[in-house]
């Protein structure tokens, strides 16, 4: 939705989608004068497929895209996490916690071997 105004807007533009995969979509190019300016950012650890595609789809000069961590003592931060988990409905068990660990598994598998068996 919001690259899709970026692109309405003139700010970015779109190239069209490649591949056989017909619900694919392009890559979003983001100039360094607006990728300056526009950042999207997500507590680490929460939906990282979220993070992955916006990775996936924009091209830009300077990154716009960050995982960000809370920092202080534990009951500093504490109250701030348990928002952002209860926020996060993947947390209760929607079935997205799973999806999260075995997509984070694959990757670390990916990294340690390759692909290799896959």
């Amino acid at each position: 939705m919001i690259l899709g105004e970026l692109v309405r807007n003139g700010l970015a533009h779109e190239d069209p989608a490649t591949g056989t995969d017909a619900f694919r979509k392009g890559t979003v190019h983001v100039p360094a004068e607006v990728g300056e300016r526009l950042t999207f950012g997500q507590l680490y650890g929460m939906s990282d497929s979220l993070t992955n595609y916006l990775v996936g789809r924009i091209k830009s000069a300077t990154p716009c895209v960050i995982k960000y961590v809370p920092y202080g003592a534990l009951a500093e931060v504490m109250s701030y996490i348990s928002r952002r988990a209860i926020e996060n409905k993947s947390v209760f068990g929607n079935g997205g916690a799973v999806r999260e660990r075995k997509e984070t598994a694959r990757l670390i598998w990916k990294r340690v071997f390759g692909g290799i068996g896959l």
